[in-house]
């Protein structure tokens, strides 16, 4: 039972942005009506994230529970608590995750068939593991080794560093639009935007761009965990603690716009075939009706799409594919 694995809240950390919370006065919360539930292993920053979140209005009828900070400390025991919630269709976003457990976490999800795609929000890179890829975002190449990068380019999934998202943004939303766990290392967050961060440099990601992610992830329908990484922080993070709770809030509102369009799902949606030469077979784009997102068809004797852009559909039709769609037809 979840509860045997987590702690409640202690009584004056209670506000009201969840509609329910694992407290001292309560039993533990009925999540059959919940989408997404928040939780903590850094208990100490807890208390920043959590006073924050008392400040911010909650507009949306998706239902959000704390259920309070996990009690275990080895990632294999914290995972039970996330593979309980992912089996009973509930986002699981947990606080204080760090970069081995992370691993662990990617691993585990491979081998219950729960992982394709990881993206990794952060200043540095991470390879991708046998089973799954992982699409790094926001990595600045003076930080990793240039082997490294040089491994990422030649990866199926190059994903993108902070100068690319910056120039291609309209890229971005269908990256995170395959995600299944989006792990976000408050690192690669500008240091006068997340100036105790341990790993926060002076360039990086603004706090807006970093809100605009969690939304567009929160709308991906294959998305089944965030965890974030807050290395250092505490009580006494208040900025950290704005930010996070901001986060949160992006991503609870991605989730509760989240459009069912997808041509797996949908029928909604217009084809458009393109004959290359480079290309031995047809190449199928569609389009979804209602949200004007668009997919290319991986095989046309399937029912696989990968996301796209619109930009990479004009692309190809002026016979220029795209690199990032090449790799993965």
């Amino acid at each position: 039972m979840l509860a045997n694995w987590l702690s409640p809240i202690l009584s004056d950390q209670s506000n009201n942005y969840f509609n329910d919370r694992f407290s001292c006065q309560g039993n533990f919360p009925d999540l059959k009506n919940a989408k997404i539930v928040v939780f903590f292993k850094e208990h100490k920053f807890s208390f920043a994230v959590r006073a924050s979140l008392s400040k911010l209005y909650n507009h949306f009828e998706c239902e959000i529970v704390d259920i309070g900070n996990l009690t275990a400390t080895n990632a294999s025991a914290n995972y039970q608590v996330i593979s309980e919630l992912q089996d009973g269709y509930i986002l699981p976003v947990l606080l204080g995750v760090d970069i081995d457990s992370f691993h662990e976490f990617c691993q585990a999800m491979s081998l219950e068939g729960k992982l394709n795609n990881c993206t990794f929000i952060s200043n540095s890179v991470s390879l991708a593991g046998n089973s799954y890829n992982v699409e790094n975002i926001g990595f600045q190449r003076h930080y990793i080794p240039k082997y490294q990068f040089q491994e990422i380019l030649e990866s199926n999934t190059p994903g993108l560093s902070l100068g690319a998202l910056r120039s291609g943004q309209k890229i971005l939303e269908p990256i995170l639009r395959e995600c299944n766990y989006l792990h976000f290392d408050l690192g690669a967050i500008r240091r006068s935007d997340c100036p105790k961060s341990v790993r926060s440099m002076p360039t990086g990601l603004h706090a807006e761009e970093a809100c605009q992610i969690m939304r567009y992830a929160g709308e991906g329908l294959r998305l089944k965990l965030v965890t974030i990484d807050t290395d250092g922080l505490d009580e006494d993070s208040h900025t950290e603690g704005d930010l996070v709770s901001e986060l949160i809030w992006y991503l609870h509102e991605g989730v509760e716009h989240r459009p069912k369009d997808h041509p797996s799902y949908s029928k909604e949606f217009k084809e458009y075939i393109i004959e290359l030469n480079e290309v031995d077979h047809s190449l199928i784009f569609a389009q979804s009706i209602n949200s004007g997102k668009w997919w290319l068809k991986v095989d046309n004797e399937s029912n696989k799409y990968i996301s796209c852009a619109y930009e990479e559909y004009q692309q190809t039709i002026n016979n220029d594919i795209p690199d990032r769609l090449l790799k993965l037809l």
